[in-house]
Order: C-alpha cells, then structure tokens, then sequence
C-alpha cells in the first residue's frame, strides 16, 4: 500500500469503515500535527499536548461510525479534538495561549506597543481569564486559519454565534490588557 497515492479524507474513512487499518495511518498523519498543535495552543503543555492528541485520535476512531459524511471530516475531526480538550480542561487543567498577531493590528494605543516578548508575557497573562468558549473559537480562528464559518461548524454553533465570540475574545483580551480597541470597524464582530 506505500505506492499508493494517499486518499482524500472521504475516501480514507470509506476504506476505514470497510476494515481497512491502513487508511486510518493517513488520516493519523494528516491530522496529528494539527491535533497536537491545537491542544498545545489550548493547554501550554507539551506533553499534556501529546496525549490528548493521540486521545483525540482514539476517539475518532472509535467514533468514525458516527461520522455523518455530509459534514466536512476535517471540521468534524477538530470538533472531536476539541471534546477531547475541552474534557481535559474540565478536570482542572489550566489553560494558557501563545501570542496574537492581530492585536499590533487591530488594536490602537495612545502608546506604542510593547515588545514583543513582553507583549507575549501580558497575552500569556490574560487569555487564561477568558472562558473555554471564546478561547476555542479564537485558536481555531487565529492560529489554525479556520474561517469563521468552519469554526462554527467545528464548534457546532451558527456562523453569527462564531463571529460574536471571535469578536469578544479580542475585546476581552484588549481590555484585560489595557489597549484601546481601534476605532476602525468597532461595529464588526470580526
């Protein structure tokens, strides 16, 4: 099977429900990264990341008979991801997030920003405080590149639901760290 070409996502979990093991070794690979990426950004903590990324892809095996193959796989993958974290957290995990890019540009000061270390640690500081809901929608957004759409399907909320918490996360973060909020599209969620 190595001089096979690697399957879309459809066709792996077509061949995965028809008992072939292999094809879950690509989806394995195509999403261990993303997965461990994700739960790093949602917990800090390298090897809690390892764990529950192997733990998530556990579970979407286990739960692939469920799948509903109308849906996007990738976007039903990060949802069984996140349930996995989510779960994680719900046990008493602290959650901690790495730096945003959007904040040196969608926010104005009267002083100029810090440096970016010391921006890092203030972020580090604040994002802890804000809750579980609006810190999915914002990783899945701002360090996974889902559009606002894809992270309510992976949420399981309406998109106007995904850009309303899009849109307080950066709030909430702005004000917990002192920045005025720029005046330029204060109106839009996102």
């Amino acid at each position: 099977m190595s001089d096979e070409k690697e399957p879309d996502d459809s066709e792996a979990v077509r061949r995965v429900l028809e008992g072939d093991l292999d094809a879950y070794r690509w989806i394995v690979r195509r999403y261990q990264d993303l997965f461990y990426d994700l739960a790093l950004r949602m917990t800090g903590i390298p090897a809690d990341a390892e764990d529950l990324a192997q733990a998530a892809l556990l579970r979407a095996y286990r739960s692939l008979a469920t799948y509903d193959r109308s849906r996007s796989f990738r976007n039903w993958a990060y949802s069984v991801a996140l349930n996995t974290i989510r779960n994680h957290l719900r046990r008493g995990q602290v959650l901690r997030l790495l730096s945003l890019e959007w904040l040196s540009t969608e926010v104005a000061s009267p002083e100029p920003l810090p440096s970016g270390e010391t921006l890092l640690a203030r972020i580090e500081a604040a994002l802890p405080s804000l809750p579980v809901s609006l810190r999915e929608a914002f990783v899945l957004h701002h360090f996974h590149e889902k559009s606002a759409p894809e992270v309510a399907e992976a949420l399981g909320i309406s998109r106007s639901a995904a850009h309303v918490r899009l849109f307080r996360a950066r709030r909430a973060l702005a004000a917990r760290l002192g920045i005025e909020p720029s005046r330029s599209g204060e109106d839009a969620p996102v």
